[in-house]
Protein backbone atom coordinates (compact mmCIF):
# COMPACT_ATOMS: atom_id res chain seq x y z
CA UNK A 1 0.00 0.00 0.00
CA UNK A 2 2.92 2.20 1.04
CA UNK A 3 4.26 1.85 -3.03
CA UNK A 4 1.30 2.21 -4.28
CA UNK A 5 0.99 5.88 -2.35
CA UNK A 6 4.31 6.75 -3.38
CA UNK A 7 3.51 5.69 -7.07
CA UNK A 8 0.00 7.77 -6.88
CA UNK A 9 1.68 11.26 -5.57
CA UNK A 10 4.66 10.67 -8.18
CA UNK A 11 2.04 10.70 -10.64
CA UNK A 12 0.31 13.76 -9.57
CA UNK A 13 3.35 15.44 -9.52
CA UNK A 14 4.01 14.38 -13.17
CA UNK A 15 0.47 15.75 -14.17
CA UNK A 16 0.97 18.88 -12.17
CA UNK A 17 3.97 19.39 -13.79
CA UNK A 18 3.04 18.74 -17.31
CA UNK A 19 0.10 20.89 -17.00
CA UNK A 20 2.10 23.90 -15.84
CA UNK A 21 4.56 23.56 -18.61
CA UNK A 22 1.93 23.58 -20.87
CA UNK A 23 0.28 26.20 -19.40
CA UNK A 24 3.38 28.25 -19.65
CA UNK A 25 3.84 27.43 -23.10
CA UNK A 26 0.55 28.89 -23.90
CA UNK A 27 0.73 32.67 -22.12
CA UNK A 28 4.31 32.93 -23.98
CA UNK A 29 2.04 32.31 -27.36
CA UNK A 30 0.08 34.77 -26.29
CA UNK A 31 2.71 37.18 -25.68
CA UNK A 32 4.05 37.02 -28.75
CA UNK A 33 7.27 35.65 -26.73
CA UNK A 34 7.65 32.38 -28.03
CA UNK A 35 10.51 30.59 -29.44
CA UNK A 36 10.99 30.43 -33.26
CA UNK A 37 11.02 26.99 -34.54
CA UNK A 38 13.58 25.67 -36.82
CA UNK A 39 14.31 26.38 -40.35
CA UNK A 40 11.65 28.33 -39.93
CA UNK A 41 12.69 32.27 -41.04
CA UNK A 42 12.56 34.86 -38.84
CA UNK A 43 11.35 37.48 -41.19
CA UNK A 44 9.37 37.55 -43.52
CA UNK A 45 11.14 40.16 -46.66
CA UNK A 46 8.92 42.44 -48.48
CA UNK A 47 9.29 43.76 -51.36
CA UNK A 48 11.09 46.74 -51.52
CA UNK A 49 8.87 50.49 -52.21
CA UNK A 50 10.12 53.47 -53.06
CA UNK A 51 9.01 56.41 -50.41
CA UNK A 52 5.96 58.40 -50.97
CA UNK A 53 7.15 62.08 -51.10
CA UNK A 54 5.46 63.83 -47.93
CA UNK A 55 3.43 67.15 -48.81
CA UNK A 56 4.46 70.15 -46.18
CA UNK A 57 2.86 73.65 -46.71
CA UNK A 58 6.31 75.47 -46.42
CA UNK A 59 6.21 78.50 -43.91
CA UNK A 60 6.02 81.76 -45.16
CA UNK A 61 9.77 82.69 -44.17
CA UNK A 62 10.71 79.90 -46.50
CA UNK A 63 8.91 81.00 -49.60
CA UNK A 64 10.78 84.08 -49.18
CA UNK A 65 14.20 81.89 -49.08
CA UNK A 66 13.17 79.56 -51.93
CA UNK A 67 15.47 80.27 -54.70
CA UNK A 68 13.59 78.25 -56.68
CA UNK A 69 10.43 80.99 -56.36
CA UNK A 70 12.81 83.60 -58.34
CA UNK A 71 13.76 81.08 -60.77
CA UNK A 72 10.12 81.32 -63.20
CA UNK A 73 10.17 83.62 -66.10
CA UNK A 74 9.43 87.40 -64.00
CA UNK A 75 10.29 90.39 -66.18
CA UNK A 76 10.20 93.93 -64.04
CA UNK A 77 10.67 97.39 -65.49
CA UNK A 78 12.47 100.23 -63.64
CA UNK A 79 15.46 102.30 -63.43
CA UNK A 80 18.82 100.47 -63.43
CA UNK A 81 22.01 102.75 -61.90
CA UNK A 82 25.72 101.38 -61.61
CA UNK A 83 28.51 101.09 -59.52
CA UNK A 84 31.08 103.55 -60.20
CA UNK A 85 34.75 102.21 -60.32
CA UNK A 86 36.00 103.36 -56.98
CA UNK A 87 34.20 100.56 -55.12
CA UNK A 88 36.67 98.37 -56.67
CA UNK A 89 37.65 96.12 -54.11
CA UNK A 90 35.35 96.82 -51.64
CA UNK A 91 32.99 93.43 -50.33
CA UNK A 92 30.09 92.98 -51.90
CA UNK A 93 26.96 91.34 -49.99
CA UNK A 94 27.71 88.07 -51.02
CA UNK A 95 31.28 88.29 -49.84
CA UNK A 96 33.12 88.55 -53.16
CA UNK A 97 35.19 91.69 -53.61
CA UNK A 98 33.61 94.29 -56.63
CA UNK A 99 35.02 93.98 -59.62
CA UNK A 100 34.15 96.69 -62.29
CA UNK A 101 34.67 94.52 -65.53
CA UNK A 102 32.77 91.74 -64.45
CA UNK A 103 28.98 91.37 -65.65
CA UNK A 104 27.54 91.74 -62.04
CA UNK A 105 24.38 93.61 -60.07
CA UNK A 106 22.85 94.12 -57.07
CA UNK A 107 19.25 93.41 -56.51
CA UNK A 108 17.24 94.11 -53.24
CA UNK A 109 15.78 90.12 -53.66
CA UNK A 110 17.26 88.12 -56.16
CA UNK A 111 19.09 85.55 -54.59
CA UNK A 112 22.60 85.47 -55.13
CA UNK A 113 23.73 83.97 -58.60
CA UNK A 114 20.46 84.55 -60.03
CA UNK A 115 20.99 85.36 -63.85
CA UNK A 116 19.28 88.41 -65.43
CA UNK A 117 19.09 89.63 -68.44
CA UNK A 118 19.01 93.49 -68.73
CA UNK A 119 17.71 95.13 -71.37
CA UNK A 120 18.07 98.96 -72.12
CA UNK A 121 14.42 100.07 -73.19
CA UNK A 122 16.14 103.49 -74.80
CA UNK A 123 18.35 102.03 -77.11
CA UNK A 124 17.46 97.72 -77.30
CA UNK A 125 21.09 96.77 -76.01
CA UNK A 126 20.93 93.75 -73.44
CA UNK A 127 23.41 92.09 -71.17
CA UNK A 128 23.00 88.81 -68.95
CA UNK A 129 24.60 89.61 -65.27
CA UNK A 130 24.88 87.54 -62.16
CA UNK A 131 23.60 88.96 -59.04
CA UNK A 132 26.33 89.09 -56.16
CA UNK A 133 25.17 92.17 -54.20
CA UNK A 134 22.17 93.72 -52.60
CA UNK A 135 20.82 96.89 -53.44
CA UNK A 136 20.00 99.63 -55.26
CA UNK A 137 19.11 101.93 -51.90
CA UNK A 138 18.17 105.30 -54.18
CA UNK A 139 14.40 104.89 -54.38
CA UNK A 140 12.78 104.09 -57.71
CA UNK A 141 15.97 101.97 -58.52
CA UNK A 142 15.43 97.78 -59.30
CA UNK A 143 18.95 97.50 -60.01
CA UNK A 144 22.17 98.42 -59.43
CA UNK A 145 24.76 97.38 -62.18
CA UNK A 146 28.57 96.80 -62.33
CA UNK A 147 30.55 99.70 -64.52
CA UNK A 148 31.00 96.85 -67.64
CA UNK A 149 27.26 96.11 -67.53
CA UNK A 150 26.81 99.57 -67.52
CA UNK A 151 28.60 100.09 -70.57
CA UNK A 152 27.53 97.48 -72.58
CA UNK A 153 23.75 98.78 -72.13
CA UNK A 154 25.00 102.92 -73.09
CA UNK A 155 23.80 103.43 -69.56
CA UNK A 156 27.11 105.35 -68.63
CA UNK A 157 26.24 108.85 -69.99
CA UNK A 158 22.92 109.21 -68.48
CA UNK A 159 23.67 107.33 -65.67
CA UNK A 160 20.54 105.64 -65.17
CA UNK A 161 18.50 104.25 -67.87
CA UNK A 162 14.77 102.73 -67.92
CA UNK A 163 15.59 99.03 -68.29
CA UNK A 164 13.47 95.53 -68.33
CA UNK A 165 14.88 92.58 -65.80
CA UNK A 166 14.21 88.55 -66.89
CA UNK A 167 14.95 86.21 -64.78
CA UNK A 168 17.01 83.39 -67.06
Amino acid sequence: MKVELVFITFLLICIVLVARCSTERRRQQTSGTQTPARNVPLAIPTPEREPQPTLVSPSPQSRLLDENAFRTKQINVGLASYYQKIFQGHLTASGEPYDPNELTAAHNSYPFGTLVRVTNLDNGKHVVVRVNDRGPYKPNRIIDLSSEAAKILGVIDAGIAKVQLEIL
